[in-house]
C-alpha cells in the first residue's frame, strides 16, 4: 500500500470518527432540548391550570356572595284596594282615596329611603314617566315579615259624574303606580316598582304595564350616601 493510500485511508477513518461523535453529540443535544421542551410544556399546562383553579375560584366566590345578597335582603311588595267600594246604582263621592301597603316578605328589615306613588283616572296606563318632584324622602323601617300602611293616595282631579259613567262603561280605568327606593343589612339598594289597574266597584287590583311598571331591582351601595339603584323614566 502506498504512502497516499494509507493518508487516505487515515483521513477517512478520521471523517467517519468525527462524524460519529457529532453525531453523538447532536443526538445528546436533541434529548436536552426535547426534555427542556416537554418541561416548558408541563409548567405551561400548571400556569394554564392554576389559572383555571383561580378563576373557578374567583367565580365560585362570586357566586356566593350574589346568593348571600339575593337571600339575606329585604323584599318590599306592595298592596293596594279602594278605601271605600263605589256603588255602581249611586252618588259616588267625587274624591275617592286608595290605600296601600308595604310588606316586608324578606328575611332582614328594610329601610324606605325614597317614595314615589301616584292615583289617576285614564283610558291606558301609558308610557312610564316617574316625576322627579313627585318623589318624597322618607324613613320608614319595616321589618322582616311584616307590614306598614301608608297615607291613602288622592286621585290627581275630582271625579265627576262623567268619569264615574265611564268607569262603569270601561271606557276610563283607576291607575295605581308606585316606585319604593330601600335599604337592607348588606351594603345595597332596592327598587320596586308595581302599577294596578283598581277595580273601584269590587276592590280588585290588577297588575299592569308588563316589566315597564313591574321591576325589583338591586345595586350595591347606599341611597343615603348618593349612590343606589339607576331608576328608569325619570323625568324633571
Amino acid at each position: 500500500m502506498t504512502n497516499s493510500e494509507i493518508m487516505m485511508v487515515v483521513f477517512t477513518a478520521v471523517i467517519a470518527t468525527t462524524g460519529v461523535i457529532g453525531s453523538l453529540i447532536f443526538n445528546n443535544q436533541l434529548a436536552v432540548m426535547k426534555g427542556q421542551l416537554d418541561e416548558m410544556k408541563s409548567t405551561g399546562l400548571d400556569t394554564k391550570r392554576a389559572a383555571d383553579a383561580a378563576k373557578d375560584a374567583a367565580e365560585a366566590a362570586k357566586q356566593s356572595a350574589d346568593a348571600v345578597a339575593s337571600i339575606e335582603r329585604p323584599y318590599i311588595f306592595v298592596t293596594a284596594k279602594p278605601t271605600k267600594l263605589a256603588q255602581k246604582d249611586g252618588p259616588n263621592d267625587t274624591a275617592p282615596t286608595i290605600s296601600y301597603s308595604f310588606t316586608n316578605l324578606g328575611r332582614v328589615p328594610a329601610i324606605a329611603r325614597l317614595l314615589y306613588v301616584r292615583c289617576f283616572l285614564a283610558e291606558s296606563l301609558g308610557t312610564p314617566k316617574f316625576s322627579r318632584s313627585k318623589f318624597r324622602t322618607a324613613q320608614s323601617a319595616i321589618g322582616a315579615g311584616t307590614t306598614l300602611d301608608m297615607p291613602m293616595c288622592e286621585f290627581e282631579q275630582p271625579f265627576t259624574e262623567e268619569d264615574w259613567a265611564d268607569l262603569k262603561k270601561s271606557k276610563k280605568f283607576a291607575f295605581l303606580t308606585a316606585l319604593v327606593l330601600y335599604e337592607g343589612a348588606l351594603d345595597y339598594s332596592y327598587a320596586t316598582a308595581i302599577a294596578y289597574q283598581i277595580d273601584l266597584f269590587d276592590g280588585t287590583a290588577y297588575a299592569v304595564g308588563g316589566v315597564n311598571y313591574n321591576y325589583d331591582q338591586s345595586e350595591r351601595g347606599r341611597v343615603t350616601r348618593g349612590a343606589g339603584v339607576a331608576l328608569p323614566n325619570i323625568v324633571p
